[in-house]
């Protein structure tokens, strides 16, 4: 489609061209920061907010949380990220006890440090698995 196209249907010029994101084609970074097309990727995958209970959608100024934390061997990858707040994100990576893993793209596994599971899905429906065994 051309810019006059556009201009025919949408009558203004304001357009922004953007190129297609897939999801999956993602590089891993070498960068500590999720950046560019990276972090919108990781937004596309993960509309909603995987803290438990945040019942969120996620949003462009959230933060890009690498569950498996850097120092630790974790990737900058797709599926090694997801939005959280920034209190929510500071209180995951300096609270004690708390732990989270990916299984893959938008599946969030929780464990408390009270030994509590929680499943946090791509809808961002949160299930509580009880205490862990």
């Amino acid at each position: 489609i051309t810019a006059e196209q556009c201009f025919d249907r949408l009558r203004h010029s304001h357009i922004v061209v953007k190129p297609v994101v897939d999801l999956d084609d993602q590089p891993v970074s070498a960068s500590d920061e999720f950046t560019g097309r990276l972090r919108e990727a990781v937004l596309m995958a993960n509309t909603f907010n995987p803290f438990p209970y945040a019942d969120t959608r996620s949003r462009a100024d959230d933060d890009i949380d690498h569950t498996v934390p850097r120092n630790r061997g974790g990737p900058t990858s797709i599926d090694n990220g997801g939005p959280l707040r920034r209190r929510q994100h500071r209180f995951k990576t300096h609270a004690e006890g708390w732990e989270v893993k990916q299984p893959f793209t938008g599946l969030f596994v929780w464990r408390t440090p009270q030994g509590r599971v929680y499943v946090v899905d791509r809808r961002g429906d949160t299930h509580d698995l009880g205490l862990a065994g």
